[in-house]
């Protein structure tokens, strides 16, 4: 008979590691790559702004960023269903290594929104990816604990980054964090190459190829035909959305402009929401695969909007840093359980092509989220802007809460359970 601590132990985030020790194989490269995402996001707004543009021309180069990605995700699914995730991890992160590094070595306005593309395209390719691999190590039972280790991973250094961009930005200037960006990128590229097996994410180990070649374009009409994939994809849309417009460009240019911080600890203040963010992940784990995921998703769209709102409104520092702090969570709880819900409802041979379609959705969101609030902050004025984005996630939680579906994903441990009570 299974004790309680026995029972609990299965709904712990050490469970299903025991099960799937390969999923620890990603925890650095992932680190590296978001690392370097963070250092980015909170200095970049600052660099461009450097150059004397309007904050609709900052915002230009942030979608850049996602517009690029926009163009990769989806054959970023087909790479990693045909060759295995390895190959495209290893060429995420040399895209996103040089992509930086010119950077750092560049003064013009178009070529930094190139530069920003060709890192895009890294990060699509290293993402897509890297989602494939988890989906498919682990059994519906406990994925979305091994997307929340994957999403820890991610936040670690999303925390890391602007921390270390603060640093390395008051000691030197702000392009030299984007060398460093560059080689901590190469670095998760050899990690890939000496580390991870080759084999996981090609369809052919999940089903016959024959299957699956005359399919792929129907796969696309019956997920535009799918109103939970289209619900959760407009979750997606309105925080990546929220991403582009109010983490990438407002709330920087609010702790630079309004509470009058240098760019080096503007840097280090975008550490507080990736901390709580990464805090956070250990109760997202115990309840993801517990509670389920719309009944999660639901709550962190309403801290998202409580975020901007108290952002907006923020009279002093204090008040724009609990702002931050809920920020942090709420994404802590969305990003692993909307890649859950996204596993869910798709077949393991579609997962890849699936992830590509979902993360395209959501850099949408990035592409027309910084210029769209950069323009409204330019007419206007930031809280302005934040208060219309609030508005713009209450909407997209409100139709996921009426179109969307969830799939039972408690079978495996409801069984776990009748096998205690029999015995």
């Amino acid at each position: 008979m299974l004790t309680k601590i026995q029972k609990q132990f299965q709904y712990s985030i050490i469970f299903p590691i025991r099960n799937e020790p390969i999923i620890l194989l990603l925890v650095l490269p992932t680190m590296l790559i978001t690392m370097g995402m963070g250092m980015a996001a909170p200095l970049l707004p600052l660099l461009v702004k450097s150059y004397g543009l309007s904050t609709v021309m900052v915002g230009t180069v942030i979608s850049s960023f996602a517009l690029a990605r926009v163009f990769s995700n989806i054959p970023a699914g087909f790479l990693t269903q045909s060759k295995g995730a390895k190959l495209a991890l290893i060429l995420g992160g040399i895209f996103a290594g040089l992509g930086n590094l010119f950077i750092a070595f560049t003064d013009n306005y178009w070529s930094l929104i190139v530069c920003r593309f060709i890192a895009g395209i890294g990060t699509a390719m290293y993402i897509t990816s890297v989602l494939t691999f988890v989906s498919q190590i682990g059994e519906d039972a406990f994925r979305g604990r091994l997307m929340t280790i994957y999403q820890a991973s991610f936040l670690f250094g999303m925390a890391l980054g602007p921390l270390s961009g603060g640093f390395i930005t008051n000691i030197f200037n702000l392009k030299a964090p984007f060398i460093f960006i560059a080689v901590i990128s190469i670095c998760s590229s050899i990690w890939c190459v000496l580390r991870i097996p080759s084999y996981v994410g090609k369809i052919n180990n999940i089903q016959n190829s024959e299957n699956k070649k005359p399919t792929r374009k129907l796969d696309y009409l019956k997920l535009l035909k799918n109103q939970s994939f289209l619900a959760i994809s407009t979750i997606q849309i309105s925080v990546f959305f929220t991403r582009g417009s109010a983490l990438f460009l407002l709330f920087p240019i609010l702790a630079s402009e309004k509470f009058l911080l240098k760019p080096g600890y503007v840097g280090m203040l975008f550490t507080i929401p990736q901390l709580s963010n990464f805090s956070t992940q250990p109760f997202v784990a115990m309840l993801v695969d517990r509670l389920g995921r719309k009944s999660l998703l639901i709550p962190a769209m309403a801290l998202f909007c409580s975020s901007l709102f108290i952002s907006a409104i923020s009279f002093h520092i204090y008040i724009f840093i609990i702002a931050l702090i809920f920020y942090g969570i709420a994404q802590a709880i969305v990003a692993p359980v909307a890649n859950a819900y996204i596993a869910d409802m798709s077949a393991p041979e579609e997962r890849a092509v699936t992830y590509g379609a979902f993360r395209t959705f959501a850099d949408l969101g990035i592409v027309f989220g910084a210029p769209i609030i950069g323009k409204i902050t330019d007419i206007f004025t930031v809280e302005t802007a934040l208060l219309g984005n609030s508005i713009f996630l209450a909407i997209a939680a409100l139709l996921f809460a009426i179109i969307a579906k969830e799939k039972k994903i408690m079978q495996t441990n409801n069984l776990l359970k009748d096998t205690t009570n029999d015995k």
